[in-house]
């Protein structure tokens, strides 16, 4: 204790960090709750039977969405917490977690003021999303600090105040999310929760980084610095192309290591019997915990016909959330917290809770189910603080982060996630509540079953036992700061991703219009002998979409491709890089052109699979108006009618629905690899042989943004001019109505167009398509080389 308090900054005590940090945890649940509430969520407009409407309130009304639009956003989270956990907590080992802390609540302060900021569905999906990649780095690493600086015989009861502040989160961002939701606006809530919490990722940066047990310190990373480096060494006067080359391959290199250790490391945890029984009762048990806060206020209103069901079952979990909690802890220190002792006490409190909430359910009486279910949770939530005890404890130190993020993606993909529609099934099957009831809360009798057996384990508890598996370059001080750009090992990954994310965007918002015009020229069917097309051509499209639209018709289809240009362009680049890496005879040698159309045609077989249903959502929004129109004016004579979508997510859920589920998402799938794996090897390829060309070698880091431009510009008109008439037969099928067909594939599209409309109707939109190429190829090229130069 007195080597760490004279390393450590003397400001952070150990009861300054346990408050911090249930303080950040607090806000990071008040914004769960506040998303949920009523001043928040708000509700949808509605119309008596007199006629007399009300408008809609919170983000439901603001935004028009559907029940189920509604209910994704109250779990996209668990997207980017399910993703980026194992992450962060593989990451630890190679950077300081104090400073991932930091990074993490900053990318949470900044999505949850986007969630106050965003427009649109997609917009504030894709913030909780990012809400959840935040908060990643949080529930992996914040136990472990805690862990380290409790005092010994208080470890437990610091838990269980730290998971505490879960139920007691919630139930503030209830309240304050209603309050503030009414008194002023939902997204004035939202920004509210990031002024709060923007303090923390600043003293997650200003502050001298803590020291975690099992992690090398920062200091003594400069012992090391020149054995580690020496292999990469740059020669200043080396070519510019030559050192880019040898830090591409240094960081693949580094992507590569941290994707084998992270391997070896889950290989080693999953031979923890230990941990592996404690998470399989954690997963059970989350199952039923899961499905009692979504279908408990309902099976309560449908068995004791309560009249304020959410209110009841809300103050019974957080009350007994709170105290059980802190009672487990409690309990555990007293009994002296050992890893056996944990066990008992998850195994016999779940038990007994599990008997009490049995016994609730099959009362008549609704005060004696009030009283019996509440001594029934107070004992089930006391198993909060032991189980997650044993999950830090069971581990070597340095494997703790990934023990915590792999326990938390378990119990949610095996158990809270499931558990509700499961028992929705269940309930649909028997349609009784009651017995629905009793058959979850059996379940519990699984996860005591599974902890029983935990007791008769034999249990080392290996906090203090020194982690002689860690790589030797780590235990001698390879721990990096995560923001030193020199030594970051996923930094040419992360720059690559940005820049690709900004070329995309202004290629999209360049090119979009363009786009637009293309599709509606490219699926008008084919007029009757003596009428007139839809459109005489492309500008005649663009004036009736004016007229009917007004320019927001230029950017229909377009929030289904923006909200993934950032998933499409970071398949694009990283897949093009480890292409690079593996067409490379030795580290740093240059690429040829020819090289560069190899690793172009393999990331174009990846960016197919994003691609397809994107394509076929914008391609829907896109071509509607053209086909109701056509449809309108030649009558049932036509082979296609169309069907009106209401946005992005009306489209895939239509889809989804009457087009053969997932499977109605890709149509088009081969002419939609027929066009990304030949257009992006030419793409790539031409790019670079201008670059080269202009250059007078393969040195092309001087290169002036107009050469820039120009290369941008013929790589992608070469795209269009290669695989134009494949996108034609693309956009029909994708558009095709599915259940009168008028094609029955790619090759029947393309043999009905050439025999009704000659080659000409492979080239229909050909005019707007090269129009487009041209400044928006151009304008994504120029904005990656800028943004990628501009991040060093």
């Amino acid at each position: 204790m007195a080597k760490n308090s004279a390393s450590n900054p003397s400001w952070f005590t150990p009861k300054r960090l346990l408050l911090i940090f249930c303080v950040i945890n607090m806000i990071n649940y008040m914004d769960r709750g506040a998303i949920a509430s009523n001043g928040v969520n708000g509700s949808l407009g509605s119309c008596t039977d007199s006629g007399i409407c009300t408008s809609g309130s919170g983000i439901q009304g603001d935004f028009n969405l559907s029940n189920f639009q509604d209910g994704i956003l109250s779990s996209a989270f668990m997207v980017g917490l399910l993703v980026a956990s194992p992450i962060f907590a593989s990451l630890a080992k190679s950077h300081d977690p104090f400073r991932l802390i930091g990074v993490g609540l900053s990318v949470w302060t900044f999505a949850v003021a986007g969630c106050g900021s965003s427009f649109d569905f997609w917009s504030i999906a894709i913030c909780r999303m990012l809400v959840g990649v935040g908060e990643a780095s949080f529930i992996s690493l914040a136990a472990p600090f805690i862990d380290d600086n409790a005092p010994i015989e208080q470890k437990t009861a610091w838990l269980a105040m730290f998971y505490m502040c879960i139920p007691a989160g919630t139930a503030l961002g209830y309240v304050y999310g209603g309050f503030v939701g009414s008194q002023f606006n939902w997204r004035v809530a939202f920004w509210g929760m990031a002024i709060l919490m923007l303090p923390f990722p600043v003293l997650g940066f200003v502050m001298k980084p803590l020291q975690l047990k099992g992690f090398a310190p920062l200091e003594s990373k400069e012992m090391v610095a020149p054995e580690t480096e020496e292999v990469y060494r740059i020669d200043d006067g080396m070519p510019a192309s030559d050192q880019a080359c040898i830090r591409e391959s240094k960081s693949s290199s580094k992507l590569w290591d941290q994707c084998t250790r992270f391997s070896k490391d889950m290989q080693v945890l999953l031979h923890y019997q230990v941990y592996v029984i404690n998470v399989l009762g954690y997963i059970s048990y989350n199952f039923v915990i899961g499905a009692y806060s979504y279908w408990g206020p309902k099976a309560g209103y449908n068995i004791y016909h309560m009249s304020n069901a959410d209110l009841l079952f809300g103050g019974i979990t957080i009350v007994c959330g709170i105290v059980g909690t802190l009672s487990g802890g409690l309990i555990l220190d007293k009994m002296n917290s050992t890893i056996s002792n944990a066990f008992k006490i998850l195994s016999g409190a779940t038990f007994l809770g599990t008997i009490f909430c049995l016994s609730a359910f099959c009362l008549r009486s609704l005060s004696g189910f009030i009283v019996l279910f509440s001594i029934g949770e107070l004992l089930i939530f006391a198993t909060q603080a032991p189980v997650n005890y044993i999950s830090l404890h069971c581990v070597k130190p340095s494997l703790r982060p990934l023990s915590m993020a792999i326990s938390t993606v378990s119990i949610h993909i095996f158990g809270d996630v499931p558990s509700s529609p499961l028992v929705g099934v269940l309930q649909d099957h028997i349609h009784n509540w009651r017995k629905t009831a009793l058959i979850l809360t059996s379940i519990f009798f699984l996860a005591a079953g599974i902890w029983f057996i935990g007791i008769f384990l034999q249990t080392v508890d290996l906090f203090n036992e020194d982690d002689e598996e860690q790589p030797a370059a780590t235990r001698n001080g390879k721990t990096k700061p995560l923001l030193e750009a020199s030594q970051y090992s996923m930094g040419d990954v992360a720059k690559d991703l940005t820049a690709g994310t900004v070329g995309g965007a202004a290629q999209l918002i360049c090119g979009h219009p363009f786009d637009t015009i293309k599709v509606k020229l490219q699926s008008q069917p084919a007029p009757l002998p003596g009428q007139l097309p839809k459109y005489a051509g492309a500008m005649d499209a663009v004036k009736q979409t004016l007229a009917a639209e007004g320019p927001r018709g230029l950017y229909k289809g377009m929030g289904a491709p923006l909200a993934t240009v950032a998933a499409f362009n970071a398949v694009l680049f990283t897949v093009r890089g480890q292409m690079e890496t593996l067409l490379r005879s030795h580290p740093g040698a240059p690429l040829t052109a020819q090289q560069q159309v190899v690793a172009g045609a393999g990331a174009g077989v990846a960016v197919s699979f994003l691609a397809c249903p994107t394509e076929l959502i914008k391609c829907r929004l896109q071509a509607q108006s053209a086909l109701a129109g056509a449809g309108a004016g030649a009558g049932s004579g036509t082979a296609t009618v169309a069907v009106k979508y209401g946005g992005p997510m009306d489209v895939a859920r239509q889809v989804l629905r009457s087009e053969g589920g997932t499977k109605g998402l890709f149509k088009g799938l081969v002419p939609t690899m027929a066009r990304e794996i030949p257009g992006n090897a030419v793409m790539f390829g031409v790019y670079e042989a201008v670059k080269q060309l202009i250059a007078g070698g393969s040195d092309t880091s001087k290169l002036g943004r107009g050469s820039m431009i120009v290369a941008g510009g013929l790589a992608g008109a070469s795209f269009w001019l290669l695989v134009y008439p494949t996108d034609v037969v693309k956009s029909v099928i994708q558009v095709d109505d599915c259940k009168n067909p008028k094609y029955s594939g790619s090759f029947d599209a393309f043999r009905k167009i050439k025999a009704s409309e000659g080659f000409k109707g492979l080239y229909k939109g050909f005019g707007p398509a090269m129009a487009r190429s041209v400044p928006a190829n151009a304008a994504c090229f120029l904005a990656y080389e800028v943004t990628r130069s501009a991040l060093g």
